[in-house]
C-alpha cells in the first residue's frame, strides 16, 4: 500500500521543509524532509545550493517508499488509506511501527484501542499535538494540516533559519509532481516541465518558484515576487527581467 498525497502532505506538514542542507539536533546533515545520508542518494553534504521544491518531493517520495513497506509488514489486517497514511506519519517519527502497541491492537481488531494507543507515544511533549493530529487521521479520517507545509531556509553553516519560513501548498505540489506511470510499452512519460511564469501567474509552479526566490509562498506572482525574481536573476549573471523561464528554472535547479 502507499501513501495518499494528501497523506504525504499531510506528513510533510507534520516535519517541515528545508530546502537546503542543514544540520539536525545532533549535527547529521539533513536536506528536504528529514532526508539524510543513510536513506541514500543524495548524500546532503554534498548539495549546497538549494534544491527546488519540486525536487524535494521527488526525494521526499522515494524516501518514504521504506516506511510504507515497513507499514504493510507490520500489518496483518486490511487498513483504510488514512489508517495506513496515519500509521506511515507515526512511523516515520518513531520507527516503532514493528514494536508498537497500537499495532498489536490493530492487528487483534481493536481499533478503540489501537487508536487510543497514539497517545502512548508522546515523548517529548512538543510531539503531542503532532501525535493527536494523527490519532485523528486514523480513528476519523480527517487530515489536519489542509495541504499546507512550512518550507525553511538554511544558512552555508547548515543553520535553519526559523524565522524566514514561508508556508505553501504542498498538496498542489504532490498532486503535480506525482509519478509518472509507465505506457503500454513499458516507457515512461516524460516529466513535465516548469511553465514560464511571471507577474499575474498563479498556482503551484508560482509557490515553488516562491520558495527558491524568497518571496511570499502564496501562489500569486504580484509585484514582489517580480522583484525577488529580477534580484535572484541579477544575482545569477541571468537576464533580470523578473520572468521565470527556462533559464532561470535551470538555475534553481
Amino acid at each position: 500500500m502507499k501513501m495518499s498525497d494528501r497523506g504525504l502532505a499531510e506528513l510533510a506538514g507534520h516535519e517541515g521543509i528545508v530546502s537546503r542542507r542543514y544540520k539536525d539536533s545532533v549535527g547529521v546533515w539533513t536536506l528536504g524532509v528529514g532526508h539524510t545520508a543513510a536513506a541514500g542518494a543524495p548524500d546532503p553534504i554534498t548539495v549546497t545550493s538549494d534544491m527546488l521544491i519540486g525536487d524535494v518531493m521527488a526525494l521526499f517520495r522515494k524516501d518514504v517508499a521504506q516506511y510504507e513497506a515497513a507499514v504493510d509488514k507490520a500489518l496483518s489486517v486490511a487498513v483504510t488509506q488514512t489508517e495506513f497514511d496515519a500509521l506511515v506519519s507515526f512511523h516515520y517519527n518513531t520507527g516503532a511501527i514493528g514494536r508498537a502497541t497500537l499495532v498489536k491492537s490493530l492487528n487483534a481488531g481493536d481499533r478503540d484501542a489501537a487508536s487510543a494507543q497514539f497517545m502512548s507515544w508522546k515523548t517529548p511533549s512538543s510531539i503531542i499535538g503532532r501525535r493527536t493530529k494523527e490519532m485523528i487521521l486514523f480513528r476519523d479520517g480527517a487530515y489536519q494540516n489542509g495541504g499546507k507545509a512550512n518550507v525553511y531556509p538554511a544558512s552555508d553553516a547548515g543553520v535553519v533559519l526559523w524565522a524566514k519560513g514561508k508556508t505553501i501548498d504542498v498538496l498542489a505540489l504532490l498532486t503535480q509532481s506525482a509519478p509518472a506511470e509507465a505506457g503500454v510499452d513499458g516507457a515512461s512519460t516524460p516529466p513535465v516541465t516548469r511553465p514560464t511564469i511571471r507577474l499575474g501567474s498563479k498556482g503551484p509552479d508560482v509557490a515553488a518558484w516562491q520558495a527558491i526566490v524568497g518571496a511570499k509562498a502564496d501562489g500569486d506572482f504580484g509585484e514582489k515576487t517580480k522583484a525577488a525574481t529580477k534580484a535572484w536573476q541579477k544575482a545569477r549573471g541571468l537576464v533580470d527581467d523578473g520572468v521565470a523561464g527556462p533559464k532561470t528554472w535551470a538555475a534553481g535547479s
